[in-house]
This record gives C-alpha cells, structure tokens and sequence, in this order.
C-alpha cells in the first residue's frame, strides 16, 4: 500500500500521472530477473532453485514483476499540509489469502 500525502498527490498530478500510471511505474521498475529471485545460501526465501536447474539463460533473465498485477498496488491519500512525507505499507496481503482493503473520504 503506497500512501501518498496530498502534497506528493499535487505534485504527481501537476505532472499528468494518474494512479494507472503509478502503478505501471512501479511494476516496470520493482521488476527483477528469475534468477535474482531463487533461493540460496545467502538467501532463504525465494523461488526454489531446483525448479530451473535446467533453464535457460533466457529463462533465467526474464524479467517478473513485483505484483501479480496492478490492482494488488493500493494508493490512497492521507495526511495534511505537514510537510511532503508519504509511505509504503509493506506486507499488505490481498486477494483470495489476504484482506479487502476499504477505505473512505473523511470531510473536516
């Protein structure tokens, strides 16, 4: 979950984005290669290496996404005028395993 105070909001939507383009901007640039993502002797989670012990190198340099897709990428706004100080929520399960996020306009 990306939480974007409304001074980062004005800022990105004075340079035309909208949510759509944000969340392609992340996937293209959190993408990383398979073998980047199997697990090793430095590394105890990830894909199970065993799986492509046979792959080839254009296998194995494919790029995978962060996020299954862009609707797994959650943007809201939140905060004040405080300063430009947004946040990533790391861990936010959703689909069929994790939570339904909801959310709604609060007015002062």
């Amino acid at each position: 979950m990306l939480v974007l105070c409304p001074e980062h909001v004005a800022t990105i939507w004075e340079d035309g984005w909208s949510k759509e383009q944000i969340r392609d901007r992340i996937q293209e640039i959190t993408q990383r290669p398979v073998r980047s993502l199997l697990r090793n002797e430095e590394v105890g989670a990830g894909l199970d290496p065993n799986q492509f012990a046979n792959a080839s190198d254009e296998e194995l340099n494919r790029m995978i996404p962060k996020f299954r897709n862009n609707e797994n990428i959650h943007i809201m706004v939140a905060g004040s005028e405080a300063g430009k100080f947004s946040a990533v929520l790391e861990g936010w399960a959703s689909g069929a395993t994790g939570s339904i996020p909801t959310s709604r306009k609060i007015n002062d």
